[in-house]
């Protein structure tokens, strides 16, 4: 969801930043992706900074996991110290799927998107989606197992696919 500091006219100029229409559509999937989930507030920054920043607050730990910058010619999409104990795959995860992933010498990987379809990756492995497997960021093995046994007791019917 926005972040209370959100600002429309910070995001316009970001966008308006972009050279490509692709990295145009794949910041608007992920930004409007962001917004849909409960999870996380985003924020925009970058006023009075060179870099156009896109952070992503996580409601109930107050972390920051992830960001992103706006450059350009494509994002920049950041896994910082908060959020690379998520993926048990290490940075590996990422490499199989993303053609420039780094790890910077703080520990954050970098992964760079240039498409709408590097974009929607991006979105299912980091924050999951229907046609994932696994777990999503955000929910842990006890919410399952809780999903479960209320399946179980109240003889409700599961729709959740495999």
């Amino acid at each position: 969801m926005k972040g209370p500091k959100w600002n429309d006219n910070l995001f316009t100029a970001h966008r308006d930043h972009i050279e490509v229409d692709e990295v145009r559509r794949a910041l608007d999937f992920v930004t409007a992706a962001a917004f849909q989930t409960a999870l996380y507030t985003v924020r925009n920054g970058g006023v009075g900074q060179h870099k156009k920043s896109f952070d992503y607050d996580e409601v109930e730990t107050k972390q920051r996991p992830f960001a992103f910058i706006v450059n350009r010619r494509h994002l920049l999409f950041y896994i910082r110290g908060a959020g690379r104990k998520r993926f048990p795959g290490g940075i590996g995860l990422f490499r199989k799927s993303f053609a420039t992933v780094h790890e910077k010498p703080n520990g954050e990987w970098t992964i760079r998107i240039e498409t709408l379809d590097q974009a929607k990756r991006l979105q299912a492995l980091v924050f999951g989606t229907a046609n994932t497997r696994g777990i999503p960021v955000g929910i842990n093995k006890n919410d399952v197992l809780q999903a479960i046994a209320d399946i179980e007791v109240s003889n409700v019917a599961n729709s959740f696919g495999d």
